[in-house]
C-alpha cells in the first residue's frame, strides 16, 4: 500500500489529535502505534533545535516554521523565519 507520510499521518495539526480511522488503517498495515509515530515526529521536529542547542548556538534561521518551531521552543532556541523580512 501507498501512504503520503508528510501529508497524511505527520502533519503537525494531524499528531497531536487522535488518529482517524483511515490513519489507524494505515498504521495498522506498517505495524505502527500511534505513539511510535508521535515519538518518531517529535525526534523529526525537534533535532535541528537540539543540535543548536547541543554546539551552544541560540538562534536558528529556517523556512520550515512548523516543524522546526516547536524543537526551538523546547530547547530555548530563538527561531527565525528564513523567507521573512
Amino acid at each position: 500500500p501507498s501512504c503520503d507520510w508528510s501529508s497524511d499521518v505527520c502533519s503537525s495539526d494531524l499528531i497531536h489529535s487522535e488518529p482517524t480511522d483511515r490513519i489507524r488503517r494505515i498504521l495498522d498495515v506498517y505495524r505502527y502505534d500511534w505513539e511510535d509515530v508521535k515519538d518518531r515526529h517529535r525526534a523529526f521536529s525537534h533535532w535541528k533545535a537540539s543540535a543548536c542547542k547541543e554546539v551552544g548556538a541560540t538562534v536558528i534561521v529556517d523556512d520550515l516554521e512548523d516543524l522546526v518551531k516547536p524543537g526551538c521552543d523546547h530547547f530555548g532556541v530563538q527561531f527565525v523565519h528564513a523567507l521573512e523580512k
